[in-house]
């Protein structure tokens, strides 16, 4: 691989996606557990796209 400095940053990145990936999941399968829906995945999934947004911008920077 030619690109040492970038694949640190991929590394962080994807470990740092991973986490916010978990916690989301964690959060919807407690809040399923307590009887809330669908409305509520959709706002986390909704959440998710602004965290997305905001890496990108970030990124850009």
């Amino acid at each position: 691989s030619g690109r040492v400095g970038a694949s640190g940053q991929d590394l962080r990145q994807r470990q740092q996606r991973e986490e916010q990936r978990a916690g989301a999941a964690l959060q919807v399968i407690s809040m399923k557990r307590h009887g809330f829906g669908s409305r509520v995945h959709r706002l986390e999934s909704c959440r998710s796209a602004i965290n997305v947004r905001q890496a990108i911008l970030n990124d850009r920077r």
